[in-house]
């Protein structure tokens, strides 16, 4: 076989181990993981960490790691929060303190909520502050709140005090942070460069009009998937259900703007045809769900109802959605080449397996298949079988 060459993408991997819970408040650096107590489960914990800072913007990060789903979290500024110029990613400015009543974990810091700062209403992303001066790197509280409890830690951020003098606005290199596996963003990055459709219009005519909901993707954030409904036309929704079978088991949490309760499993209610996943009875709001892992970013069906049955009732399109079957890649941003020899392949349509080392590259007779990404199965001599992702260049 003649062998051609291909480029493959390489992401490392980190191993944690897991440990016994302590309450803590890390030390001050670039990321910090703030853990608290929650019942059901015992533990909580959430990263916030600077990934960027460029000039008089602050750039971070804040992922859900374990527990129960991030209520807000806030960026104790002080008197510096007279020098912000604008926010990203709907934080206000609280000049007196974060209003929210919680209870305080063991070893939080007093005074740290009742502060100027800045508060986020969300379960996680990234958030941008940008002040008005260029101003060198400080220590800064924050406070992580689930919807009754908060602890604090301590993050780099800017220190308006001390304005840096320069010619331009320099660049400071932010090293990034170290935090769990679990914890990493590979999910939501590969979710941002899919093909899959971000949105869906559901739509059907029945005996009394048209009836159309629109579904869309409003962001993945670590291992939570988060989706809005809108109602368009037609009857009110009756229930709505995301088509994931593969991940029913997976699923480690949920929310939903109106307070409805997701159901996990079969739909039911749908007569002549089998369609299981995870399902909202609701006329319509935002939706969240967390698993227990960070899976690939596929196409999967989704299903939204009103009416009876009878008069059509239902109808289902196609979006973005966790593929419980394969982990999340780097989604082949770093590509290295290379050429060895193999015994035989195996090639699927989707990347099935994290890429393995830099010492996999992967030689392939391309005839017959067509450019793109794939998981390759490779057996070498020796009989030992790995999965890479490669990319396949005509």
């Amino acid at each position: 076989m003649k062998n051609q060459i291909l480029k493959s993408s390489i992401a490392a991997a980190t191993v944690v181990c897991a440990s016994l819970f302590v309450v803590t408040t890390a030390q001050a650096g670039d990321s910090v993981n703030v853990s608290m107590p929650t019942n059901n489960p015992a533990v909580s914990e959430y990263n916030i960490a600077l990934t960027g800072q460029s000039g008089k913007s602050w750039t971070y990060t804040v992922s859900w790691v374990r527990g129960k789903t991030l209520s807000h979290w806030d960026l104790s500024l002080g008197s510096c929060l007279n020098s912000v110029t604008s926010i990203s990613g709907g934080g206000t400015k609280q000049p007196d303190g974060d209003p929210s009543k919680a209870s305080p974990a063991s070893g939080a810091t007093a005074g740290v909520k009742s502060s100027p700062l800045i508060k986020w209403d969300t379960t996680g992303g990234t958030f941008t502050v940008t002040m008005d001066k260029v101003y060198e790197k400080t220590d800064l509280p924050v406070v992580a709140k689930t919807a009754t409890v908060y602890n604090t830690g301590v993050v780099s951020g800017p220190d308006c005090t001390k304005e840096v003098v320069a010619a331009t606005e320099p660049t400071v290199p932010v090293t990034e942070p170290t935090v769990p596996a679990a914890n990493t963003d590979s999910s939501s990055n590969c979710a941002s460069k899919s093909k899959a459709p971000k949105s869906a219009d559901v739509s059907w005519t029945d005996s009394k009009g048209d009836n159309g909901y629109d579904i869309d993707l409003v962001s993945v954030s670590g291992r939570t998937w988060t989706y809005r409904v809108t109602h368009t036309s037609g009857k009110a929704l009756s229930h709505w259900t995301l088509g994931i079978p593969a991940c029913m088991s997976k699923i480690v949490s949920s929310t939903s703007t109106d307070g409805s309760n997701a159901e996990i499993g079969k739909d039911a209610s749908i007569k002549d045809m089998e369609f299981s996943g995870i399902k909202w009875n609701s006329e319509g709001g935002v939706y969240s769900f967390t698993l227990d892992n960070d899976y690939a970013a596929t196409t999967v069906d989704v299903l939204a109802k009103a009416g009876s049955l009878n008069d059509g009732g239902y109808s289902t399109s196609t979006i973005i959605g966790p593929d419980c079957s394969a982990l999340a890649t780097a989604c082949a941003d770093n590509v290295l080449s290379g050429e060895q020899d193999v015994v035989g392949v195996h090639v699927w349509k989707r990347i099935t397996a994290v890429p393995m080392s830099p010492e996999a590259y992967q030689a392939l007779d391309k005839k017959g298949v067509e450019p793109g990404v794939y998981a390759v199965e490779r057996i070498d001599a020796s009989g030992k079988t790995v999965d890479i992702e490669v990319e396949i260049m005509k």
